[in-house]
Parts: structure tokens; sequence; C-alpha cells
């Protein structure tokens, strides 16, 4: 789904002045995935999951050690959670297939005017979307031109959403960037690798390690940057709460004797200066072997060593709204239609399986992404994930 894999990795431009903050919510509601929850929620704060629920376990849980101190504040804080988000379950299940809904909000770190978000998703397309600005619905599909008509016309739906997007959400994010301000605010330099899977495949230049997830990654030829035979990837969590991201160049129209002059630049929100490595053959991992290009440790912040970045890595949630805000089956009763990803559905599913059936007590939040990608169609992008994690 475009908004929301958009909206769930928001890359701003690293060289503005302001760093920026998110807290935003996910739920995806599906059916016929066997051993998948039917309901799963998760919490994030700066694109780091940091609150989890699903039907399955019925709870919702803290993903990270520092988030447990909201309870000093709020003694009922989970148990709260746990009550909405059981409500909000039952009113999106409702024999859809893949439906989802994201809201948040973002601000930057002098806490100056919070923008934020409402969408819906349903079988693998954008369905509905809230603007803040004109405080409307957009339908980009006939099937929710009733939906949109419906909540465009609720003013008391229409003044919740904006108040929770302008007061609520930015005000729980302050506490959250409060509790965790060691882990959100640090930065971990990533490792740089140049990948190729055989002689006549793209080089992958891939950046893996890193946090915060405010990054760019890309290609240049004499010093400018270049577009033209170059892929880039989605920026992608790993398990430890850091980041991955990639960008491929097609050498099948360039000279083996023009390598030097193309090199792959790394830039990362808190770091001073860009990280480049040149396309030189021996620093290119391949099938046969090859060398990974490490970092120089005086590059990384305090000069820290590679023993040392593991030090206070991860991210963390706050109180979502009610079930009511997203009102009953309205979306999910929808119109019927068949999902754009049934042709592929048997063979994703399989590999949903396999791995949630490694570790049955929770959907982890790469299961969420697999989710998004199939709805997406994007099967390649999920089976190498599957690979990575």
């Amino acid at each position: 789904i475009k908004i929301l894999l958009l909206l769930l990795f928001l890359v701003f431009d690293v060289q503005k002045s302001y760093i920026h903050h998110s807290l935003q919510y996910i739920y995806t509601a599906s059916s016929g995935i066997k051993s998948f929850p039917e309901f799963v929620a998760v919490g994030l704060v700066d694109g780091t999951e940091v609150m989890y629920y699903d039907s399955n376990i019925k709870k919702a849980i803290p993903k990270q050690d520092w988030m447990r101190r909201v309870t000093e504040a709020e003694p009922k804080y989970w148990d709260f959670q746990t009550h909405e988000l059981s409500r909000t379950q039952m009113s999106f299940i409702n024999s859809v297939h893949i439906f989802q809904n994201m809201y948040g909000c973002e601000m930057d770190d002098e806490y100056r005017e919070a923008e934020g978000w409402e969408s819906f998703g349903y079988d693998g397309e954008d369905f509905i979307a809230f603007d803040l600005i004109t405080e409307r619905w957009s339908a980009p599909v006939s099937q929710a031109l009733i939906t949109k008509n419906k909540w465009d016309n609720d003013k008391m739906k229409v003044a919740e959403i904006k108040y929770y997007i302008t007061q609520t959400c930015p005000d729980w994010l302050k506490k959250y960037l409060k509790y965790g301000k060691i882990s959100l605010l640090r930065t971990d330099v990533p490792l740089l690798f140049l990948l190729q899977k055989s002689s006549s495949s793209p080089i992958s230049c891939l950046a893996t390690g890193f946090y915060p997830n405010r990054a760019e990654i890309f290609w240049r030829k004499d010093g400018v940057e270049i577009h033209e035979d170059v892929n880039k990837g989605e920026i992608l969590p790993n398990n430890d709460g850091t980041f991955q991201m990639s960008v491929n160049l097609d050498l099948s129209s360039i000279s083996s004797d023009d390598w030097m002059k193309y090199e792959c630049v790394f830039q990362l929100s808190g770091l001073k200066e860009d990280l480049v490595t040149k396309l030189e053959t021996e620093k290119i991992r391949t099938n046969r072997g090859g060398k990974p290009i490490m970092m120089d440790p005086s590059w990384w912040p305090g000069g820290r060593t590679d023993s040392q970045r593991g030090a206070g890595r991860r991210p963390a949630s706050g109180p979502g709204r009610s079930a009511d805000r997203t009102g009953k089956s309205t979306i999910a009763s929808g119109s019927g239609r068949p999902g754009s990803v049934s042709g592929h559905r048997e063979a994703a599913e399989r590999a949903y399986v396999e791995l949630w059936e490694a570790d049955k007590a929770e959907v982890s939040f790469q299961f969420q992404l697999l989710i998004w990608e199939m709805a997406k169609g994007q099967f390649h992008q999920i089976f190498h994930y599957l690979q990575d994690i």
C-alpha cells in the first residue's frame, strides 16, 4: 500500500537543521492466513516498534525497556492499552481480506506545529485518507466515496481526529522522547557493503545498522548524483532496532575502466560527514567471497569502536485512540471486491507461516512489513527480506 509504506518510513532531508520525531500506530486485520493473528497492532516512535498487541496474546506489551517507565505517571497504562485495542480489534475483524489503518503525528525537536495523518487500506489498495489541511477525506477509489461523504459530514469525527493529531499525539510523543531520550537521540553509524550476486548483476550498496531512520543513500559519478540505471530500496528495520537500506547500480552499460568514477554515498541525520566508498573491485562481496567495507572508527561520533556500537540501541508508544474512532465496519464490509494479491497469496502465506512457526509468542514488526509488501504485490522484495531476517 503506497500511502502506508510512505508514511511508515518517512525519509527526511538530512541537511535540514531540525530533527523530526514521529509517533504512529498501525493496525492490520487479515483473514485466511493460517497461524497468523487476525489482528495486529504496533506503536512506533521514530520508526521503531515500542508497543505490540495481537489477537492471539490479547495483551498490549512494551517493546522497549524504557517504555516501562510510562507506568510511573500512568499506573494503568498497559491495562488501558489492552482494553482499547481489544475493542478496536472487534471493530476491525469482519470477514476482511487485508484491512489496515495508520495514524500518527510528527514534529521537530523545537516542538513547533505538529503534522499528522490517518489513512486506511483495503486488500492491497489505498482506500481513504484524512487531509489535515482541508479537514476532509480523500478517496482514490470509487468504492470509498460513500465512506468519504459520510465522514466528511461527520463534524464531530473530523474535530476528534484533528484534536488527536495536533494535541493528544504530540503531547504523548513529548513524553516518550523524555522517557527514551538516551536511546531515541543516539546516532548509530552503519557498516557499508558493496554486494553483487554475479558478474552480470547490479552492484548493491548496502548500509546496515544505522539509527535514526532519517537517512539517504545514492550513487554519484564524478561527484554528481546520478539517477539513470539506479534503483533505491526502502528503509527497512533490523531486529536490533537499527535500520538498513540499499541502492543498486546497473553496470551493464558501464565500462570497467570507468568504475573508479563512481562512488556510493550515505548520509545520516546527526552525522556531520557523509560516508563515501568508491566502486572498486576488491571491495565487492559476491557469492565467491569478498571484503566487507568497514567504517573507520574515527568517523563515528566520539571515535567509538565496533564493540561500542551496540550500547544504548533501541527506542517507543502511547495511548492510541478508542475503537469508536475507526467506526464499525464501513470499510471492512466494503464492496467485496477481490484482493489485488490473490494470485500470489498462497506462496506468500507459506513464507509467513514458516517464519511464524519459528516464534509463536508474537508477530514481529517485520511481519507487518511483509503483509504490506504482500498487499503491494512486491513478492521479490518479500523473499529477499525473509532471507535477510
